[in-house]
């Protein structure tokens, strides 16, 4: 009976999704615990990479963190303060992709 058939198969098909799904939400719970600090919610290694492009790496401070998972990677925004290249506390942001596994793949803006 064809219907039993179609039946089986978007049942598995559903199954496969739902699997997906919790697979996906696994690596989003993973990525917020072992990427970010518990502390005050910034990216350690985009941190680390603002820090060493900064004139006064002992200036920075971190304000804001934000981030939007897509399915192989999240964009993360950060802003933070720092000093420039007068002395001056300037705001300023930077956005990347970063992978679940924590690593900046690339600097967006």
């Amino acid at each position: 009976d064809p219907m039993i058939k179609d039946d089986r198969l978007v049942k598995r098909q559903r199954e496969e999704l739902e699997n997906q799904n919790k697979q996906q939400d696994k690596k989003k719970e993973d990525f917020e615990k072992n990427c970010f600090s518990a502390w005050d919610g910034y990216n350690r290694e985009l941190v680390k990479l603002v820090k060493n492009k900064m004139n006064d790496k002992k200036s920075f401070e971190h304000v804001d963190t934000s981030y939007t998972l897509l399915d192989d990677y999240a964009i993360v925004v950060m802003e933070f303060r720092g000093k420039n290249s007068v002395g001056a506390l300037v705001m300023n942001s930077v956005k990347a992709k970063i992978s679940y596994d924590c690593e900046v793949l690339e600097i967006i803006e």
